[in-house]
């Protein structure tokens, strides 16, 4: 057969599997597959054309890992995902003046799927430490305020 698959098996720095890891397969930088891990943490990919592929995992909280995968009878391809956390710099302006008008007391609050947290703003930016490759929404806390994002 001209065809085949690859097992794609994702595991944290402890060797835990990580469901939910979104997986692409990529051939000349183009992706021509694409899916999430189950429970196990384990991803088969489509019937692909024989041959060596790059394998791109990305999982909120964690750096973006990749490693070459050979898709042919059975092939595997294990990737270590390793945590990583960023700085999120939030400057907050009351955009009811013109020009507008900086916010220098008040909270901010970030969440996502892996983050909750909150900081006081003070002075210039809000900054929190939070978890790389994840969507967050980030609103403003203040009285006299509604709640934006």
């Amino acid at each position: 057969s001209r065809s085949g698959t690859a097992t794609v098996t994702v595991v944290d720095g402890e060797n835990r599997s990580q469901p939910d890891a979104t997986v692409r397969v990529r051939e000349g930088g183009r992706t021509i597959d694409r899916g999430e891990t189950e429970a196990d943490g384990r991803y088969e990919t489509a019937r692909l054309e024989r041959g060596d592929y790059e394998v791109v995992v990305v999982k909120p909280g964690y750096l973006e890992a990749s490693v070459p995968v050979t898709v042919g009878d059975g092939g595997e391809a294990r990737v270590a995902v390793e945590r990583g956390a960023t700085t999120l710099d939030v400057r907050v302006f009351d955009d009811h003046f013109d020009p507008p008008v900086p916010i220098e007391t008040g909270a901010v609050r970030a969440s996502s799927s892996v983050f909750d947290g909150r900081v006081s703003v003070t002075d210039g930016p809000a900054s929190l430490t939070v978890p790389v490759n994840a969507v967050y929404t980030v609103a403003v806390v203040k009285n006299g305020y509604d709640a934006t994002s």
